[in-house]
């Protein structure tokens, strides 16, 4: 005996939706796609098409075209800094620099995981140095930065030697 079919839900559709006005999609694929959404009826249907669209690029809302994915490297926006880096799986994430709280005990830098939860769209690409006279500490390994070339460097001396 097989599984009833079920019919795609208002969710499904709501998300598809959404994926159109958010995902840059050429003319060809867009053809298809229509097609597709003509034929759509199953949950199972609607789930394809949604795993499609997820592969397509965004759009980015202030240019209207492909939003680029950030190179690795350390980033400026705002007086914060973040670095982006990628996974083994190829996909980027981005952390947080926070500077340790007074009081807190911590005397290292951290970085926190955000994720692709920000928008670099507006970040500068900072230099180590420049990273570095911003944070007053070690971009590679977190510790504070005292000596006035290690803060110029935006590496302590033991990171600059391991490079």
């Amino acid at each position: 005996m097989t599984a009833p079919t079920r019919m795609f839900t208002a969710a499904q559709r709501g998300l598809i939706d959404k994926l159109l006005a958010e995902k840059v999609i050429n003319d060809v694929a867009g053809e298809g796609l229509r097609d597709m959404l003509l034929a759509m009826q199953t949950t199972k249907q609607a789930s394809a098409i949604i795993t499609l669209l997820m592969g397509f690029p965004d759009i980015d809302p202030e240019t209207g075209t492909t939003r680029k994915d950030p190179e690795p490297g350390l980033y400026g926006v705002d007086g914060e800094v973040y670095r982006v880096t990628i996974s083994k799986s190829g996909n980027w994430y981005a952390q947080k620099a926070v500077k340790p709280a007074p009081g807190s005990g911590r005397v290292n830098l951290t970085w926190e995981y955000l994720g692709k939860r920000v928008n670099l769209t507006n970040a500068q690409p900072l230099t180590d140095e420049a990273a570095g006279m911003v944070l007053v500490f070690c971009v590679r390994c977190g510790a504070p930065l005292t000596d006035p070339e290690s803060v110029a460097r935006g590496i302590g001396p033991i990171c600059k030697d391991k490079v």
